[in-house]
């Protein structure tokens, strides 16, 4: 392990760079983010859109770990409970559900109210299919604070805001398990990397900006979902569930999870005092 070292994708060449991953193997699962690395990993370091990592033993790739700006929030509860109601009435109405009547005889329907009340969130009935309308309600009600953006409204009331680092990827090269094995260490690859790489990388920035969590988007594709029970037991995430992220629609089928910079520190303790193999420099040129 001792030669091990880290660096920024820009810190490499790109030849070599295009070299290094096509070792870099996922046979399972994480097939997308390292499709992801391939494609636009190297180009997103060099604009500085992401920070990407990789760890390597020479020019073997054991590792990589890609970080960004983001921003954790608690939502202010600005939807009146009377607009709730609306999103619920016109929820039940599009689900087909016991719909009340008038009478006997005479559904109610949406009324123009609630159709503005829709339109004012983007949410058009005459292009969306009841199940896309209904999702996009849901999440109003689950966020009310969303209510207050419209077109001539771009601000987003909130309750607190936190200062944040996302970690947008991390993946470790499926072709290291079996050198890793032969160390006879009883902590996991993508463990040790996370502790000895990625949180140093972490701190570094807290020294510059003020920070207070961190947090990651799972895209867990196994039907146990034992990459959510793996970050919590071992790289001890906690499930985002007191705070809101902005999320992009090509993560809204992910699970959120997040870490607090202060017990992120404690972990790192624990990890260390309970690793006797010897650790390398944690440093990234």
């Amino acid at each position: 392990m001792c030669d091990l070292e880290c660096k920024r994708l820009n810190a490499i060449e790109k030849s070599q760079f295009q070299k290094i991953v096509t070792l870099f193997k996922k046979y399972k699962y994480g097939t997308k983010i390292l499709e992801h690395l391939k494609l636009h990993g190297y180009q997103d370091d060099v604009n500085g859109k992401i920070a990407y990592y990789m760890v390597l033993k020479k020019d073997m790739p054991v590792f990589y770990f890609a970080l960004c700006c983001g921003q954790l929030f608690k939502p202010k509860d600005t939807c009146s409970e009377s607009t709730i109601n609306q999103y619920n009435r016109i929820r039940q109405y599009l689900q087909n559900d016991e719909i009340e009547t008038d009478d006997d005889d005479i559904p109610k329907t949406i009324t123009d109210a609630e159709r503005k009340l829709l339109l004012s969130q983007d949410i058009d009935l005459a292009t969306l299919t009841p199940d896309e309308a209904i999702e996009k309600i849901e999440d109003l009600v689950k966020y009310p604070a969303n209510a207050e953006i419209t077109s001539h409204n771009c601000k987003l009331p909130v309750q607190n805001s936190f200062s944040s680092i996302e970690i947008a990827y991390i993946c470790t090269n499926d072709d290291i398990n079996q050198i890793w094995s032969n160390l006879k260490t009883s902590k996991k690859i993508g463990e040790t990397m996370f502790w000895i790489y990625v949180v140093p990388q972490i701190f570094k920035i807290k020294e510059l900006i003020g920070l207070e969590k961190i947090y990651l988007f799972v895209a867990d594709e196994s039907e146990t979902l034992s990459l959510n029970s793996y970050y919590q037991e071992y790289l001890h995430f906690k499930p985002l569930d007191s705070y809101t992220v902005c999320q992009a629609d090509f993560t809204k089928d992910c699970s959120v999870m997040y870490q607090s910079v202060e017990e992120l520190f404690e972990n790192q303790q624990i990890f260390f005092e309970t690793f006797a193999d010897e650790i390398p420099n944690g440093d990234a040129e």
